[in-house]
């Protein structure tokens, strides 16, 4: 269980050297591919997601997620 301290900790400090406007997408095609098809209120759009898997995947293995 340490070792997670140490990876959430790495995790912090990468997500606070990102800018401030690093999450809006402005400029990012939200409704490429599947992802117009529906529109829900508060929905996170999936760059959160993918860019959120791809920082994580630096410090951890997520190939696959415990059952």
């Amino acid at each position: 269980m340490e070792e997670l301290g140490i990876v959430d900790d790495q995790l912090v400090k990468e997500f606070d050297k990102l800018p401030a406007d690093f999450w809006d997408f402005k400029n990012e095609d939200t409704k490429e591919l599947t992802h117009s098809i529906h529109n829900y209120p508060a929905v996170m759009v999936y760059p959160i997601s993918r860019n959120i898997i791809s920082i994580v995947k630096k410090y951890q293995n997520i190939e696959s997620f415990p059952c």
